[in-house]
């Protein structure tokens, strides 16, 4: 496994253990879609001095909308900034997790604020120049995405 694949294993594990600390809820991995389409993507930069890239995690909205109850322990309105702002901390959380491991290991990502994506049909095109790593998941039959977009620049 060479580094980068290290590394969005790590997302993967903070995303594990994100899901089921916070909100209650275990992951299946399930199989990948090359176009995945979402309602709800939230992008983080993700950046060393080695690696420059963005980290997205993206929803349907019936799919975020029952992660929220695991996490906020209430129903939440697609259309209230209650809504936008959960999902940009569950991006914080799991960002949180990946790099407390990563900086362990002499990495040195620096925090970033998320960007919140809310329409129909979102779709986040591969980064030129960048290596892409994705991983889909599933709660309750409804999938959600996992996506590192990285370079190296060392």
């Amino acid at each position: 496994m060479n580094d980068l694949e290290t590394i969005f294993e790590t997302f993967l594990n903070a995303t594990l253990e994100t899901f089921k600390v916070q909100c209650s809820i275990e992951l299946k991995a399930v199989s990948t879609e090359d176009d995945y389409h979402s309602h709800v993507t939230s992008v983080l930069g993700v950046n060393s001095s080695d690696y420059q890239g963005s980290l997205s995690i993206s929803f349907a909205k019936e799919t975020m909308k029952r992660v929220l109850v695991g996490l906020l322990g209430e129903d939440v309105s697609t259309d209230s900034i209650d809504f936008a702002d959960a999902v940009s901390e569950l991006t914080n959380i799991i960002f949180g997790v990946a790099k407390k491991e990563l900086n362990s290991k002499g990495h040195d990502f620096q925090m970033a604020l998320p960007k919140l994506f809310v329409g129909k049909d979102i779709y986040m095109p591969k980064s030129s120049g960048t290596e892409e790593f994705k991983q889909a998941f599933e709660i309750e039959g409804d999938k959600f995405q996992i996506k590192l977009s990285v370079k190296s620049i060392s």
